[in-house]
């Protein structure tokens, strides 16, 4: 069958295999993104792991740093925490300084949470609402006007979104209490 306008079959076939190496191309460019997207989340999850090991091991060496959570039994133990200790107090302030710091790189790197399957980023998440909840020396130190200036307006953005959660839930048992 002759092609129309004169055309021979070397003048079609190179404009084929042309248009079929553009699609691979634009195929495996995608799968690239995809990749780098997904080495570099595994990455940002391999570092807050590092980090969590970090902070496993400071409570290990230092069990007196649970204190930091206002719920931990240690608290109530007179011969390990000592509340007006100007030392342990120090210690324990710098070990919210050391969560704080994981959790900026956690809010500025990792995808956001999913609405629909939960992954690595909501557990994450889920760990910053749970030690917000549980500390309150961290929500002093992020209630401080210097903490606007060391730490990022994504962790705090994220700390504002926590205290509206909070209060929300407050009011809502205000008005809704429970009777026993």
């Amino acid at each position: 069958m002759p092609l129309p306008y004169g055309l021979g079959p070397k003048d079609v076939v190179g404009p084929i295999v042309s248009a079929v190496g553009a699609v691979v191309s634009v195929g495996f460019a995608c799968w690239n993104v995809q990749m780098a997207k997904s080495n570099a989340n595994r990455s940002i999850y391999v570092d807050g792991q590092k980090f969590l090991i970090e902070v496993c091991k400071q409570l290990v060496s230092e069990p007196v740093l649970w204190c930091v959570y206002d719920d931990d039994r240690l608290r109530e133990e007179e011969d390990v925490y000592h509340a007006n200790d100007p030392v342990q107090h120090a210690k324990l302030r710098a070990f919210a300084h050391l969560h704080l710091n994981m959790f900026e790189i956690i809010v500025n790197e990792v995808p956001k949470p999913s609405a629909w399957r939960r992954n690595a980023s909501n557990v994450w998440y889920d760990y910053l609402d749970d030690t917000l909840s549980r500390s309150r020396m961290i929500r002093e130190i992020l209630d401080e006007p210097a903490s606007k200036r060391i730490w990022s307006e994504a962790l705090h953005k994220e700390y504002g979104r926590w205290k509206r959660k909070k209060k929300e839930e407050e009011d809502e048992k205000k008005k809704n209490p429970v009777r026993s």
